[in-house]
């Protein structure tokens, strides 16, 4: 009676030491799916803004080198001739107030993106911290394992103690 006490006992701790080993693998297998998600988003977010940045950034200088040769040809028409009438003066600078506007319009987008980006990272670490967080639940779960593990093998041990004591008193009979 003892022996087949044991026995299922031994059997449940097998079975619940199985179970525990599956379900170890599959939460562990998912933190790392969800770490790779994580760290593929942050990459391709951080691309897109260095891309966009780029592009931000070579609007903005083109637009500067328009505005400048808009000033230059201003101030060239008004040298080379006094006479230059107030209709082309006021067309010349309302080219040169539309450049300025796109040149702060593109630094607005510039420091949007800049700002994104910055999110992106803030969004990258505590993914990151999250990620570290999930490595130590699964860490701390491994030694819970462990522990199952030597409960499983003491209850292996137990079970033939009692097996091997059982033998000794059907000898003796």
């Amino acid at each position: 009676s003892e022996r087949r006490s044991a026995d299922v006992e031994l059997t449940a701790l097998r079975e619940d030491f199985r179970r525990r080993v599956f379900q170890q693998e599959a939460e562990l297998a998912e933190a790392h799916r969800a770490e790779f998600l994580a760290r593929s988003a942050a990459a391709s977010a951080a691309r897109e803004v260095d891309a966009a940045a780029a592009a931000a950034d070579g609007t903005l200088g083109a637009v500067a080198r328009r505005a400048a040769a808009l000033e230059a040809e201003l101030a060239s028409r008004c040298a080379a001739d006094e006479a230059c009438s107030n209709d082309k003066l006021a067309i010349v600078e309302s080219e040169l107030m539309m450049s300025k506007a796109v040149a702060n319009c593109a630094e607005s987008r510039l420091e949007d993106m800049r700002q994104e980006q910055h999110t992106s990272a803030v969004r990258m670490a505590t993914l990151e911290f999250e990620i570290r967080e999930q490595e130590h639940v699964v860490r701390r779960q491994a030694a819970q394992l462990e522990a199952s593990e030597r409960d499983v093998a003491e209850a292996g041990l137990r079970s033939a103690q009692l097996h091997a004591l059982a033998g000794v008193g059907d000898d003796v009979r």
